[in-house]
């Protein structure tokens, strides 16, 4: 059923049980002095270990296409050496603009402002652009994520603002405690986001200060470094995918960026287009030992066991490597090349590749390679102290990953699934299993 329909088909919600209204607490005043000059506003990114620069695209390339396939590209750009990088983004104009119009403050966007608080906050990080001269085009161009998920209390305060009843009782039923089901098939499933919500209740006009409280802040996008800084000649290489969906976004807002900026490379002439930040450790990192590996990916989870395996062969170093890769099926085998060459010369071990759309393997997924092998696999942990890298999406191939190693604990050594459990958890708290994973 789509948003419209469920906008029709709303039923009375008298009886459910609702948020409580949250107070107002930002209030917006236009600065009519023209001598009053715009103010630099500095963010705060999460886990920074630099400052932001902005850098040169140098190269790319398209991995793959089709479709019924995501586009996935290969792009490099100047670096300092580093593991992880967060890509600053920032809204459509187009996007900012049909907000905007829609809650009537489309003349406003441009006019100096300056938001200020009307009691003390808990979080001043949360609003960098507090007490500084802007612009609410600006504070929404960059700071503000209208593709968000909207949170209940959000829809609680879009209730007040609502005039049309059938729109009113629909909101009051998504955030409502008995409309859980209706909020996840709305936002997790067919991915609504708050500009489309908005966008389609025409009744609904809230003030801009409410949004500013609620709709929280535009995030870096992360991005796992493909390549090896001993062979990189200060430049970084990253591989994504493009995402799309079929909601009003059409596009992933960072990957689409990248698209856009990759369509008008030639154009641009090594315009320095790219804004990032190298970001601190979160301990998946490659070890400085010949302790043996054991790496497991899908699709472009692949990226940064591709720069382990470059800064294996370059300190020649000649510890054991299992790769475990999945994906769609051969032609969807991101850089095959690259890595049968690392097969070839010995710096990777074993691979093992599992097509879930190819009729003619018998191993869909990574868990199944994982069975068939786990005699092997758990003498390398058991044995050979091998350390486990898991890279790709938490919804679900993280956790069937995690499943896959409880029943090759419980298979291979003898263990209930208490104790194999308990193990896995002993490996990760020993940084023996890590995981980097998006959602």
């Amino acid at each position: 059923m789509t948003l419209k329909e469920n906008l029709l088909s709303s039923n009375s919600v008298v009886n459910f049980k609702i948020p409580e209204l949250p107070c107002e607490f930002l209030e917006i005043n236009e600065i009519n002095d023209s001598k009053e000059e715009i103010e630099e506003i500095n963010q705060v990114y999460p886990l920074a270990n630099s400052e932001v620069t902005v850098e040169n695209i140098l190269n790319f390339q398209q991995l793959s296409s089709g479709n019924d396939v995501k586009e996935v590209y290969s792009l490099e750009i100047i670096y300092k050496p580093g593991d992880t990088i967060g890509i600053i983004v920032k809204n459509k104009q187009n996007d900012i603009d049909r907000l905007f119009k829609h809650i009537g403050i489309i003349e406003k966007g441009t006019k100096k402002i300056k938001v200020s608080a009307k009691c003390e906050l808990k979080s001043v990080q949360q609003f960098p652009y507090l007490n500084k001269i802007s612009t609410l085009n600006y504070i929404f161009m960059h700071m503000i994520d209208i593709y968000s998920i909207p949170k209940k209390l959000l829809i609680r305060v879009l209730v007040e603002y609502t005039k049309n009843i059938h729109e009113k009782e629909y909101l009051l039923k998504l955030c409502s405690k008995e409309g859980c089901d209706l909020y996840e098939k709305t936002f997790l499933e067919q991915n609504v986001t708050f500009l489309s919500l908005i966008l389609q209740l025409e009744s609904c006009r809230p003030p801009v200060e409410r949004l500013l409280e609620h709709l929280p802040k535009l995030l870096p996008r992360p991005y796992s470094i493909a390549s090896s800084p001993l062979n990189s000649c200060n430049k970084i290489e990253i591989i994504f995918s493009l995402v799309e969906f079929s909601n009003d976004q059409k596009e992933g807002l960072c990957t689409g960026m990248l698209k856009n900026k990759i369509n008008n490379y030639n154009k641009e002439e090594k315009k320095k287009n790219v804004k990032l930040y190298f970001r601190k450790s979160n301990g998946f990192n490659l070890p400085d030992t010949e302790v043996p590996l054991i790496l497991i990916a899908t699709g472009t989870g692949i990226a940064p066991f591709l720069g382990f395996l470059e800064h294996r062969r370059l300190e020649n170093k000649k510890g054991k490597i299992f790769l475990f890769y999945g994906c769609r099926n051969e032609s969807h085998f991101i850089c095959q090349d690259k890595i049968n060459k690392f097969l070839d010369i010995g710096i990777l071990s074993k691979l093992f590749v599992a097509y879930s759309r190819d009729d003619s393997t018998d191993a869909k997924y990574v868990q199944d390679n994982l069975k068939k092998n786990g005699e092997e696999v758990n003498n390398l942990i058991m044995n050979e102290q091998a350390k486990v890298y898991v890279c790709g999406d938490a919804k679900n191939m993280v956790k069937d990953v995690q499943n896959c190693f409880i029943d090759i604990f419980e298979e291979h050594q003898g263990m209930n699934h208490k104790q194999a459990l308990t193990y896995l958890k002993e490996l990760q708290k020993n940084k023996n299993y890590l995981q980097d994973v998006w959602l």
